[in-house]
């Protein structure tokens, strides 16, 4: 009942941050020359994160855009590596971008409860660009694979610095 509550909350803040990056000044995607971007996010769970845009690696993932990365922790639950590989279009007649694309999630538990997880995810969000700021939120639906099958709904809003 708490997660429910909780990923209730969650999609409420994102589809604010939606409507509010609808409205932002028109942004550019990528910032051009810059394909590294670090930054943080805050969620559930939060973390710090890394988005590197192909710089002409296409070869060895054809079809994805972007591999991003989140380093996520809950201080008392939780610490989790989830990476994914990313495909972003643009929004017809927005500033926005959306994303999506699957990944992988590494990580521990609270040891009295279940050890190491590992899992499959995937990311579905939008995001915008202003100059060498991006600012996205997504949605991370997964699937713990290690030490027991379960679902879970992550997500977040972040913000990243193009470098």
């Amino acid at each position: 009942m708490k997660q429910a509550f909780h990923a209730a909350r969650l999609a409420r803040r994102l589809v604010i941050l939606a409507l509010c990056a609808g409205v932002a000044a028109p942004a550019a995607a990528q910032p051009a020359g810059h394909t590294l971007g670090v930054g943080g996010q805050i969620g559930s769970p939060a973390g710090v994160t890394i988005k590197a845009y192909h710089s002409g690696a296409r070869d060895l993932f054809p079809h994805t855009d972007a591999f991003a990365l989140l380093a996520a922790w809950d201080l008392r639950e939780v610490f989790l590596v989830t990476g994914h590989l990313l495909r972003e279009r643009p929004v017809p007649d927005s500033p926005l971008r959306y994303f999506y694309g699957p990944g992988v999630v590494l990580g521990f538990e609270d040891k009295r409860r279940a050890g190491v997880v590992l899992g499959i995810s995937a990311a579905f969000g939008v995001n915008f660009f202003r100059e060498r700021f991006e600012v996205y939120l997504q949605l991370t639906p997964r699937l713990d694979l290690i030490p027991a099958t379960r679902g879970l709904l992550d997500g977040g809003i972040g913000m990243r610095y193009y470098f």
